[in-house]
């Protein structure tokens, strides 16, 4: 019998990473322009902002996200005295595909969102210094970085364009946000409250236990479990 070696499609490859920021910014935020010869994305994680580029202005507020095709003019500035944090990559990338963002804005739904978040905790975890510092300027790998971490990077960026590419603009409705840096802390405390249920499985969990001064944390987000997990709440 032979076996015959299937031959996996790339429908879109990113190998080169030129930015990768999470910034904190002020309300006087502004950035006064650039063009350059690849990819750029920004997505808002908090605030609004401004955007002005070649063909258009774009207001942007809290999770949306807009991209900036090769030699694209681009500025932009904090709005409505709100202070921005954004989340800024930009790459190279040659597929053909990649000009459905051209001249677009959207607004990530939960399932992006979460790629999103899981790429940016692979960047502050893969990079020296790591993304949201005030250092970072060009990516520098992390000597004592976590095994394939650049390579997660690269898979979920891959993954977010082209789930991005699949939806179209079909499907995109508008839902609750929160900050990536807060889902990455939320899902850090739910993973602690999964820890103390599965420690006490053979017992009737009571709100009220979970609530005390020794677990009071787990309140702050008694209800994202709740709307997540399939969990039996005894009241």
């Amino acid at each position: 019998m032979v076996h015959r070696r299937f031959v996996l499609q790339n429908s879109l490859s990113i190998d080169k990473l030129i930015t990768f920021y999470y910034k904190e910014l002020t309300s006087k935020f502004t950035a006064l322009g650039e063009r350059h010869n690849f990819w750029e994305f920004v997505y808002v994680d908090k605030g609004s902002v401004e955007i002005l580029t070649d063909k258009n202005k774009y207001i942007l507020h809290q999770g949306d996200i807009i991209f900036y095709e090769p030699n694209e003019f681009h500025a932009g500035r904090a709005l409505d005295n709100t202070s921005p944090n954004l989340i800024i990559i930009s790459f190279e990338c040659s597929a053909a595909c990649m000009e459905f963002f051209q001249n677009k804005t959207f607004q990530l739904d939960k399932e992006e969102r979460e790629i999103l978040s899981k790429l940016v905790k692979e960047g502050r975890e893969a990079f020296d210094p790591p993304i949201d510092s005030p250092r970072m300027i060009f990516p520098r790998r992390r000597s004592d970085a976590q095994f394939g971490s650049e390579q997660m990077i690269k898979n979920y960026l891959e993954i977010l364009l082209i789930s991005m590419i699949r939806k179209g603009h079909t499907g995109r409705k508008k839902v609750k946000l929160t900050t990536i840096t807060a889902e990455n802390r939320e899902k850090g405390l739910v993973e602690l409250i999964i820890e103390y249920m599965d420690k006490h499985i053979s017992e009737n969990i009571k709100l009220e236990w979970l609530c005390t001064d020794d677990h009071k944390y787990f309140q702050i987000i008694w209800y994202f479990i709740v709307d997540n997990y399939d969990f039996v709440i005894y009241i």
